[in-house]
């Protein structure tokens, strides 16, 4: 009969399912590193809002005076960040660059922008498609993430 700490493991371990061991072993390196700075008994608030400090303090770039940078999303062919500048919304408000995996020159995220980046590769038809039919920065409203990212990730994961 199993106590409570084994049916807690064989949960824990149930999440890792498919994984190579040595990622599961990398996660659990992870949450003992987590864990190690965490009052007792753990809350799962306080070590979600622990690493939201931690990936902001990692993602956000000052830009002195003029505003700040983060990544806002990436998958195996993009980086996409958000420049937010210090004016006001009506006069400088949010843009929103990409930069390609093997080249880190920022290009704004736009239509004309993509079918460029994207003309002599194996992608061309399938991003030339995408934009028929959505707008080169719409996100999902579900997850928040950018579908052109989530159709990206989608053909990765069928490459495997």
């Amino acid at each position: 009969m199993l106590n409570y700490r084994d049916k807690t493991v064989l949960k824990v371990l149930k999440q890792m399912e498919g994984m190579s061991k040595i990622e599961a072993y990398d996660i659990l390196q992870e949450i003992e590193i987590l864990l190690c700075d965490q009052p007792s008994p753990i809350s799962y608030e306080i070590i979600k809002e622990h690493q939201l400090q931690i990936a902001i303090k990692n993602n956000i770039s000052s830009l002195m005076e003029h505003g700040y940078s983060y990544l806002m999303d990436s998958c195996q062919f993009l980086n996409v960040y958000c420049f937010t500048s210090n004016l006001p919304k009506f006069l400088g408000g949010e843009s929103v660059y990409f930069t390609l995996k093997k080249n880190h020159n920022l290009i704004p995220l736009d239509r004309h922008n993509l079918k460029q980046t994207f003309m002599h590769t194996a992608l061309k038809t399938i991003i030339d498609q995408f934009l028929l039919k959505h707008h080169a920065q719409k996100k999902n409203p579900k997850t928040g993430r950018l579908v052109l990212l989530e159709l990206l990730d989608t053909i990765d994961h069928e490459k495997k």
